[in-house]
């Protein structure tokens, strides 16, 4: 009897040291932080200048390119000049220079075709008078104010200050008057400017209507040598 037991506490106690070696019986395995795929975790460098400099820190990440790219940017914008058109041109009113006394004969009307724009030039025999250049609803004649008719569909009025189609008030001696002989009307081969007339001589103060195909921006230029005043209109 004592025999059985002794027999049989050893067969207990060898059961008992085999199964603590072997867990639940099954192999052992790899451990499961194995298995899993390692992920490489940025890395922070940390660099620095002698001298106390505060150091700089870059992140960088081995796992693939960064999700967030930079966004294109627009070129920045910019506002081209129309080519060979000066500057100063524009649809308000305006003036400029003195009336020369007595007051300047005219000479000639001459047109011109230029790049963006066309020109009608008031050329005199003396210095080039003042000049007030304005958009109307209508050109009228001075001083009996009849309405001057014209080619287009806007009006420039130029008022010349000190201009002249007759010397004949000035002057005492009558063989010394001299007067404008060349046409007082005239129709250009021109694409905006499509007809010039003169408005009126009065008291030494000159007027032009100038018809044009619409209201477009122009500029005056008063001009020396010879005396003479240029109006020039934008073309599209």
């Amino acid at each position: 009897m004592v025999t059985a037991r002794v027999v049989l506490a050893t067969v207990v106690l060898a059961a008992s040291a085999l199964s603590a070696c072997t867990g639940d019986g099954a192999p052992p395995g790899p451990s499961a932080a194995s298995t899993a795929p390692s992920a490489t975790a940025p890395t922070a460098t940390t660099s620095g200048s002698p001298g106390g400099a505060t150091p700089t820190t870059t992140a960088s990440a081995s796992t693939g390119p960064s999700s967030s790219s930079p966004r294109p940017t627009a070129p920045p914008s910019r506002t081209s000049p129309s080519p060979g058109r000066p500057p100063g041109f524009a649809t308000a009113a305006k003036q400029g220079g003195a009336a020369p006394s007595p007051a300047s004969l005219l000479r000639v009307i001459r047109t011109g075709r230029h790049s963006g724009y066309e020109r009608v030039v008031i050329e005199f025999t003396g210095p080039a008078p003042a000049y007030q250049v304005s958009y109307l609803d209508a050109v009228r004649e001075d001083p009996s104010d009849r309405p001057v008719a014209l080619e287009g569909d806007a009006f420039l009025l130029v008022v010349l200050s000190g201009g002249t189609l007759d010397t004949t008030p000035q002057v005492t001696d009558l063989t010394k008057a001299r007067s404008y002989t060349g046409p007082r009307r005239i129709r250009p081969d021109l694409d905006e400017v499509e007809e010039i007339a003169a408005a009126g001589d009065f008291e030494g103060v000159l007027s032009f209507g100038i018809g044009i195909d619409e209201r477009a921006p122009f500029r005056v230029l008063r001009l020396s040598s010879p005396g003479r005043i240029a109006v020039d209109v934008t073309t599209s």
